[in-house]
């Protein structure tokens, strides 16, 4: 079973039934006169004399015994290859390692869930991607930091309340963001989004719900100092003001972060705020341009992807048929905003910006794309903000980030149906 894929798409890691294989193929690559493709059931010798690993080391938890899909690349022919591998686990499937008080109960297949921080600026399209989140089983949201952006952080950090109560997850905090941006002016977006940020459903009632007494950047520094190294992926989908400020703070952290996977910037798009700059990296290009140099495996799902998943009429009905109150609550929010960009673009439907994010952690098998150096243009008189993205590798620079443009647009919105119809 193959997909054709350009070379630089080799080393991302991706989920399949639910299961996260981590850097798999950095550490198993197939020679140029490997098979490609084994059948599941071959025997492990076979396996074995075709240069194909029978094991993982322990980068994922299955069922003892059961055989699951395995991804790897060659990277010389251009193309990722799905193999069959049978896993060495313990009991229950859990590493021979694992305390028997983390197993689960036998018989139920576990996976490894990805531990998330969301750090945002609600906005509706933040508020579906947040959703999005909480319906999913493969990621545990540890906590949502709010940042001022598409609306001032007393805004977000109220629409951040309102959304996990509509979804009944008060049990998640939410903490204070930055609330101004290392630049020094300050851009907010209601010209999108509305005066509340969540415009196009009642607001009548306030939340109830507290905010946290400590600071959402002292929060970041002390939770990926706390974590396991590479445990946690931090989401991020307004501007980057919070963890740049958190890795002023803190440089050490930058190790320990698993991954920052974030909705930013354009290349072939170009801008949606200015003729250059897409609006989360032109409200604080400065905070972008510490993230994007510090070394941390970046995930940025630009314009390039956002404007291919278009809110048309029928995909919003889906949603909206849904008849929960998260999906109808969603469909309400993106009607509304919605209402800029159909003006602006002359499109069948508005793009769907920060549910990309979420959605490339469940199911990166959706998106294309490539690893590039990505540079932020800090001073241009008429580029602030803008995303210098190496697509064609035209300079040295090291490639710093996974830069995605393709998407299955189709198979997103049946993903963003399915799931949001768990909730509330």
């Amino acid at each position: 079973m193959t997909r054709e894929m350009t070379p630089e798409f080799q080393y991302y890691s991706i989920y399949i039934n639910y299961l996260y294989i981590s850097h798999a193929c950095r550490r198993h690559r197939l020679r140029p006169d490997m098979p490609l493709a084994v059948p599941a059931d071959a025997p492990r010798h076979t396996r074995r004399r075709a240069g194909i690993p029978t094991r993982t080391g322990g980068e994922f938890i299955a069922d003892r015994g059961k055989i699951i899909p395995y991804v790897t690349s060659c990277p010389e022919r251009g193309i990722a290859i799905i193999l069959h591998v049978r896993t060495r686990c313990g009991p229950y499937g859990m590493p021979r390692n694992q305390p028997m008080a983390n197993r689960p109960e036998p018989g139920k297949l576990s996976f490894l869930k990805r531990r998330i921080i969301i750090d945002t600026d609600p906005g509706q399209d933040d508020a579906v991607a947040i959703f999005l989140a909480l319906a999913s089983p493969e990621i545990t949201v540890q906590a949502i930091v709010a940042v001022a952006g598409n609306v001032p952080r007393e805004r977000t950090l109220e629409n951040a309340c309102r959304v996990l109560e509509m979804a009944g997850r008060t049990d998640i905090p939410v903490f204070a963001g930055a609330a101004r941006p290392l630049r020094p002016v300050q851009t907010t977006a209601e010209h999108v989004h509305g005066p509340t940020g969540l415009d196009g459903i009642d607001l009548s009632v306030p939340p109830a719900m507290a905010v946290q007494e400590h600071d959402g950047v002292t929060y970041l520094v002390d939770a990926i100092r706390r974590a396991q190294p590479q445990e946690l992926t931090l989401v991020m989908l307004g501007p980057l003001t919070d963890l740049a400020m958190a890795l002023t703070l803190a440089p050490d952290i930058a190790g320990r972060i698993r991954e920052v996977v974030l909705m930013g910037g354009a290349w072939s798009e170009l801008g949606n705020i200015t003729p250059a700059a897409e609006f989360n990296i032109y409200a604080d290009p400065q905070a972008a341009d510490i993230v994007f140099s510090a070394g941390i495996p970046l995930v940025v799902l630009p314009l390039d992807v956002t404007h291919k998943c278009l809110g048309t009429p029928e995909r919003l009905a889906a949603l909206r048929a849904n008849a929960n109150r998260c999906s109808v609550a969603a469909a309400d929010m993106l009607s509304y905003s919605e209402r800029f960009d159909l003006h602006k673009y002359g499109w069948k439907g508005a793009p769907l910006h920060d549910p990309c994010t979420i959605a490339w952690l469940v199911a990166p098998e959706l998106f294309g794309g490539r690893h590039v150096n990505v540079g932020i243009e800090t001073e241009g008189r008429l580029s602030v903000g803008m995303t210098v993205v190496d697509w064609w590798k035209v300079t040295d620079r090291k490639p710093n980030a996974l830069f995605v443009r393709e998407v299955d647009s189709d198979a997103f919105y049946s993903l963003l149906a399915t799931r949001l119809a768990t909730l509330p």
